[in-house]
């Protein structure tokens, strides 16, 4: 992609991106202290709003979005060097064990660890899939869901400083 359309593509992400953010945390703000100093709003003006507005903020959206710019612009900066591909994306944005330890992980430090990773769709793949699936499947509602009534949360809550 020549330069000025990988510029402009990575504005277009980076300002849907904090759209996104801004509407979730920002928008029931700003229309109920910003609007409400020139306008009386009624009490439930949430449910009169034409545009929903989030009672409640996702988790970790705040993350996620700095997550997304911080790849966009590391790919925008590396883009001679390697293409940037939606699946990398992907990987990157939803790569579980790096976004518990919360820090905000750099795009060249994880996708070549990921790169000689690629998932081929066969019949043995399918099926080993299908077993794992199959397996906790069991351990949930077979197990879990029957041994649960015995378990005393109160208790254990109670001691929990002891672990």
């Amino acid at each position: 992609m020549s330069g000025w359309k990988a510029n402009l593509l990575a504005t277009i992400v980076i300002v849907i991106d904090i759209l996104v953010l801004a509407y979730f945390k920002y928008f029931g703000f700003f229309v109920q202290e910003i609007i409400g100093l020139f306008v009386s709003l009624p009490l439930d003006w949430q449910e009169l709003s034409p545009i929903p507005v989030p009672s409640q903020i996702p988790p970790g959206v705040s993350f996620y979005t700095f997550q997304m710019v911080a790849f966009v612009v590391d790919s925008l900066r590396e883009k001679k060097k390697k293409p940037l591909a939606v699946l990398d994306y992907v990987n990157f944005i939803s790569f579980f064990p790096q976004i518990v330890p919360g820090l905000i992980d750099r795009r060249w430090d994880l996708l070549p660890q990921m790169g000689g990773f690629r998932l081929k769709f066969t019949g043995e793949n399918f099926e080993k899939g299908l077993r794992w699936l199959s397996l906790g499947l069991f351990m949930k509602f077979v197990l879990a869901d029957n041994i649960a009534p015995y378990i005393e949360l109160d208790k254990m809550i109670d001691n929990a400083w002891y672990i």
